[in-house]
């Protein structure tokens, strides 16, 4: 086997060179680790820098996956719905409503309402009455609940005037004293369920509106009264206005209408036991427990606007004679 003997004028020329050289004259194997250190060390370097740019990718991948990730969770839209309904038998002044306390919302006729700011779905609600004229009661039906995908318009209120009303029965004086004559009151077919009504009868010592002329001075002397100050009565149409009452609680006059009838009809009468002054007379069928022709009962007249509506005449208390009754 021939022998190639590398010439000395190629120590000078490095490795992978003189193995071309070596291949091209004689043939030499392939070159040693050593010889080839330079091409590993680009292909290592090659790989490592693929290596560190696919580590990138995936890295700046994840990131804006989990960066869209954050971005649809805050986007999540949550929808918002109004609450309302309807509003019946307003018959003067306004009407305040709230819906969970605040928000409130001011009506002044019948009508249909929403509440100016939506709430979220599934939010609960409430609606309550914050203010109601003075001489009406507004009750809300459907007032609470949550809201479930859709606007509520189902919440009910109901407004009614405060109201007197006559017994349809007569009664002589022997009424069972001021307590008597409420029972009747609230036993007689005349009467509106659900509410309750006194009488409008006086007798010193047990129901007094005052001690003074019209209660001019003021209210000393009251006791158990029946009218509500600054307060509109209607009849029971719920239409015809009787009056309002002052400050101190008595109408002043003329009414605006008489308590039962607009032409005159001095027949129909009811006990009062009142002077034109708002102070009691001093007939009252003895504590309205007299029912005999020798007792004394004062009385008014249902069909006046006058002072004659709550002092006309007395009578004797075996007389029939209705009552007149204020919602209380």
């Amino acid at each position: 086997m021939r022998r190639f003997v590398t010439p000395e004028w190629t120590r000078s020329i490095s490795p992978l060179a003189r193995w071309f050289l070596c291949v091209s004259l004689a043939g030499c194997g392939a070159p040693s680790n050593e010889e080839t250190g330079d091409t590993e060390e680009t292909a290592e370097t090659a790989e490592t820098e693929e290596t560190e740019e696919t580590a990138d990718t995936q890295d700046t991948g994840d990131t804006e996956e989990t960066n869209e990730t954050a971005d649809t969770d805050t986007d999540v839209e949550v929808m918002q719905f109004t609450v309302g309904g309807s509003l019946s038998g307003l018959t003067s002044g306004s009407v305040v409503l709230q819906n969970n306390g605040g928000d409130d919302l001011t009506l002044s006729e019948d009508t249909w309402f929403n509440f100016e700011t939506p709430i979220d779905d599934g939010a609960s609600y409430e609606v309550t009455v914050s203010y109601a004229p003075p001489g009406q009661a507004c009750d809300v039906a459907n007032a609470t609940g949550t809201i479930d995908s859709a606007n509520v318009d189902s919440v009910t209120v109901t407004c009614t005037a405060t109201k007197l009303i006559y017994t349809t029965t007569g009664y002589s004086g022997a009424l069972g004293g001021i307590v008597g004559a409420d029972t009747k009151c609230n036993n007689d077919a005349n009467k509106p369920n659900g509410s309750t009504y006194k009488a409008l009868i006086s007798q010193a010592g047990a129901r007094v509106a005052c001690d003074n002329a019209n209660c001019a001075t003021g209210t000393t002397g009251r006791m158990d009264w029946v009218l509500a100050a600054d307060t509109q009565y209607y009849r029971a149409d719920l239409v015809t206005r009787i009056g309002t009452t002052n400050a101190n609680a008595v109408f002043e006059f003329p009414l605006d209408h008489s308590f039962l009838l607009d032409s005159p009809n001095e027949a129909v009468r009811y006990w009062s036991g009142l002077d034109a002054d708002w102070t009691p007379a001093d007939y009252n069928c003895s504590g309205w427990s007299d029912g005999t022709l020798n007792g004394i009962g004062q009385h008014a007249r249902l069909d006046a606007n006058d002072t004659q509506a709550i002092a006309y005449s007395w009578q004797g208390c075996s007389e029939g004679t209705a009552l007149l009754c204020v919602e209380q």
